[in-house]
């Protein structure tokens, strides 16, 4: 009887076995769409970002590669029935690339700028004629919502069956009435980060500027013309064992147009998913007309100053 289930068992593995069969997928030739990368806000000169985009598994080997510029593109911003074109530019900016290791280093990007600055509550079209494509968006440049409040703060957050005290920044404000609001914190501050240089044991103490923002968003939604309390943890950038540091933060309120609120949100759900084979990949917002990416707008409020007194620990 044994032997009977063992020859069944090889009887079944060889089975098994013979049915595997590689099968090649044939995708079809890729198709470059153009992307567009324009974030309107008010008191700045519009400034729009062209690229193509590449094949998920092209291989990246410098800059241009990377981001594929388009300079042969003709752009415009259409505000109030008139119609302004925008002047091809360029600058040296290392904040546009990660691809460099040394902080000397800086990628040269190019871009489309206008000369007349956006105002809020005001809706702009934009218009792209690239590659015999035609390009369009629409944004509306929401209102500077101010603060009433901002302050340094404590908060007590449940991580499973624990809790822990975090300190961090708290700011009050009073949403306007009408559904579609979204809302995140933009902060900096200055200071001591550790930093080596090559073959060096000991780290330097350098004092840097630090800027963040908040990488999720506050809806309205439930609480539309309410007062509404953001808390955003706050931790600096270095971590120094039993030492008390003060922090002079300035802080503002992004009032941020829907578009762009999902488009943001879509890129973070996709850099968490990337990589894991067993997340869905999650698709990038988009609100172009014939290709990829966002024409969005946000309006940030004045700015104002705390202080918050952090302990490391």
């Amino acid at each position: 009887m044994k032997s009977l289930i063992y020859i069944c068992g090889l009887c079944l593995c060889a089975t098994l076995f013979s049915c595997t069969q590689n099968i090649t997928v044939d995708l079809g030739e890729y198709e470059s769409k153009i992307v567009v990368h324009g974030i309107l806000q008010p008191g700045e000169l519009p400034r729009i970002y062209l690229t193509r985009s590449v094949p998920y598994f092209e291989q990246i080997n410098d800059i241009d590669s990377r981001y594929n510029f388009i300079k042969n593109a003709k752009v415009a911003i259409i505000h109030d029935g008139n119609s302004e074109t925008l002047t091809l530019k360029n600058e040296y900016d290392r904040n546009q690339s990660d691809i460099f290791d040394n902080e000397e280093d800086s990628a040269l990007v190019w871009f489309y700028e206008g000369s007349t600055p956006a105002l809020e509550n005001e809706t702009y079209q934009l218009s792209v004629q690239a590659d015999g494509q035609n390009i369009t968006a629409n944004t509306t440049i929401p209102s500077v919502v101010p603060m009433t409040t901002a302050e340094a703060d404590f908060e007590v957050e449940e991580f499973f069956s624990e809790s822990d005290t975090l300190q961090g920044i708290r700011v009050n404000f009073n949403d306007p009435a009408g559904l579609g609001d979204a809302y995140r914190l933009a902060y900096s501050f200055r200071e001591q980060v550790l930093r080596y240089d090559d073959n060096q044991e000991i780290p330097d103490t350098v004092l840097v500027n630090t800027s963040r923002v908040m990488n999720r968003f506050e809806l309205d939604e439930g609480r539309d013309g309410e007062e509404i309390s953001i808390f955003e943890y706050f931790f600096p950038s270095s971590w120094y064992s039993e030492r008390t540091d003060t922090f002079n933060i300035t802080v503002r309120l992004q009032h941020v147009e829907t578009d762009l609120a999902d488009y943001l949100s879509s890129l973070l759900e996709q850099e968490y998913s990337e990589g894991d084979p067993f997340v869905e990949p999650h698709l990038i917002h988009s609100n172009i007309e014939g290709g990829l990416g966002v024409f969005g707008s946000y309006a940030p409020s004045a700015p104002d100053s705390l202080q918050i007194i952090f302990r490391y620990r």
